[in-house]
């Protein structure tokens, strides 16, 4: 849902699920209006049957509540001590139920105020920057292996397979003092703040993480509902939380002095010279068409039977009407393209296919279709992740008029036929066209063994 910020409008979608292997979820996710500004804040909880959900839940209510109440402090001391004071509070509630492990929580959170942001991490918990054509990461995370690599013990991918990859160095409610990283950046319309879990991170390669994140043509929900998709199609091993702001420029209201029909005077006259003189051009043409008739044989039909402005039925119904921007089933919420003349040029189209599964008997009505070429591809996870609950056509501007046409042979919902950038659908092959089958139900999906 999109809110005003002053200088900039900031649109946001959350996800958050338990994953493919564990029964719950111990992820929280919020958000909370503060005198310093909108605060979203992700936390993951540690500690298993130890209390984890109910430290993370202290966690982004605690930096709320501390928030709210202490306005006149500055905002990274307001922040540091709310760190300390949830902290101090899940320390001695492990205490009272004596709990070995205790009750911790990693935390990522950002300040947003007009055009700046304020992020702040403890833990492995991650924030990134969308700018630039890029996905950044702005947090460094506080674990044992994060500071191996630093030291030049580990490489990366040592990293990821070291027994000690889930050690953490700081997480609120451990029993040494908590300090958060903070930093500040200017944001920009267009740019993207990625706040998550390593659920997500742990799970997805960036790359793929980086193409969605990037897709200005996707909704903040649909980009949200896309990568953790991409997670649990890596294995979902952990709770994933994912919250995804995009802002953008307000709209700019100008208003100008006016006298003459909301016309400035010194341009009133030339205005209305240059009026006149279109006029006198447009009732002299239509004066020649009538006294010179143009005879058409067959008027409006393709020799494939399809009309130059769609078929006779769309064009009776009218144009499609599409679903909101943040529906989940519309990515981008364009839905249906216009139909512009369908042009005589084929068209590359990838079926993407699921695993082994076999193609849905109605992609054999794509075999009388003249003006496409139809290839077999096996899925990428970067391209599964764009799935949808049913089978979605996604396309680039540039192929609208094949596009309408597999739509209407196919009879596909408008919501289910998607324009997106040429770099979100870079994952799935070179073309313009990709039909992708539906993605499966949670419930029906059984966890890894």
């Amino acid at each position: 849902m999109p809110s005003a910020n002053h200088s900039l409008t900031v649109s946001v979608g959350v996800q958050s699920h338990p994953g493919s292997k564990r029964s719950e979820n111990q992820d929280r996710v919020s958000r909370a209006a503060t005198p310093f500004g909108d605060l979203y804040v992700l936390a993951d909880g540690v500690g298993g049957q130890g209390g984890g959900g109910d430290a993370a839940q202290a966690a982004v209510a605690g930096f709320a509540d501390y928030l709210r109440a202490h306005g006149g402090q500055p905002l990274a001391e307001a922040l540091q001590n709310a760190a300390r004071e949830i902290s101090s509070g899940l320390r001695r509630r492990s205490d009272e139920a004596g709990l070995a492990q205790g009750m911790s929580s990693t935390v990522v959170l950002a300040v947003i105020n007009k055009d700046r942001a304020i992020i702040a991490h403890a833990g492995d918990s991650r924030a990134y920057l969308v700018r630039d054509n890029r996905l950044r990461l702005l947090t460094r995370d506080d674990s044992l292996v994060e500071r191996l690599i630093s030291q030049g013990v580990l490489t990366p991918a040592q990293a990821r397979e070291h027994p000690d990859s889930s050690v953490l160095t700081q997480a609120l409610g451990q029993r040494s003092e908590v300090t958060l990283t903070i930093t500040e950046l200017a944001l920009q319309p267009k740019d993207g703040l990625l706040l998550c879990s390593d659920g997500l991170w742990g799970y997805a390669a960036h790359a793929e993480m980086e193409a969605i994140a990037l897709a200005l043509n996707i909704s903040v929900t649909g980009v949200a509902e896309a990568l953790l998709n991409l997670a649990l199609q890596g294995g979902g091993g952990d709770n994933i939380s994912i919250q995804f702001l995009r802002f953008a420029a307000p709209w700019a209201v100008v208003r100008s002095p006016a006298r003459w029909f909301g016309v400035r005077p010194r341009l009133a006259v030339p205005l209305g010279l240059a009026a006149g003189c279109m006029l006198a051009a447009g009732a002299g043409l239509t004066y020649w068409n009538l006294q010179h008739p143009l005879r058409i044989a067959n008027p409006g039909m393709h020799d494939d039977g399809f009309s130059l402005l769609g078929s006779a039925a769309a064009t009776a119904a009218g144009p499609p009407e599409s679903k909101a921007a943040d529906s989940s089933r519309t990515v981008g919420g364009r839905g249906a393209p216009p139909a512009p003349p369908l042009s005589h040029i084929r068209t590359k189209l990838i079926l993407v296919a699921a695993g082994d599964a076999p193609p849905p008997d109605w992609t054999a009505k794509l075999g009388s279709l003249a003006t496409v070429d139809i290839h077999h591809v096996k899925g990428a996870p970067g391209c599964l992740s764009l799935r949808q609950a049913k089978p979605v056509l996604l396309y680039v501007h540039r192929a609208v008029a094949p596009a309408r046409e597999i739509a209407e042979k196919l009879r596909f919902e408008s919501a289910a036929v998607i324009e997106l950038s040429p770099q979100a659908l870079a994952p799935c092959g070179d073309a313009d066209l990709f039909l992708l089958p539906a993605q499966p139900s949670t419930a029906s999906r059984q966890p890894d063994p």
